[in-house]
């Protein structure tokens, strides 16, 4: 976790939207394998913002897995059928 948050500080820096968005979504899920899935979804949700302005359609696609995966987790089927879908 160290070195990913030592990561968005660089990417914030720089500034690299892409870079910044993509060292969100690994946080993300790094607390959502840590089981801490309120962390993770703030910053999952950070990164889907960023994505939509700047990214590849396919670093969108893996964040949007990603954030469904989270709510599916947490029983927000209805939000997560729609992350999926879109």
């Amino acid at each position: 976790l160290q070195y990913y948050t030592q990561a968005l500080a660089l990417a914030r820096s720089i500034p690299d939207p892409v870079l910044e968005a993509k060292t969100l979504r690994d946080i993300g899920t790094l607390h959502y394998n840590l089981n801490n899935n309120a962390t993770a979804i703030r910053y999952l949700n950070q990164s889907l913002v960023l994505q939509r302005k700047s990214s590849p359609p396919a670093n969108l696609a893996l964040t949007l897995f990603s954030t469904g995966e989270v709510r599916r987790f947490l029983g927000q089927n209805d939000a997560a059928r729609q992350l999926f879908l879109e």
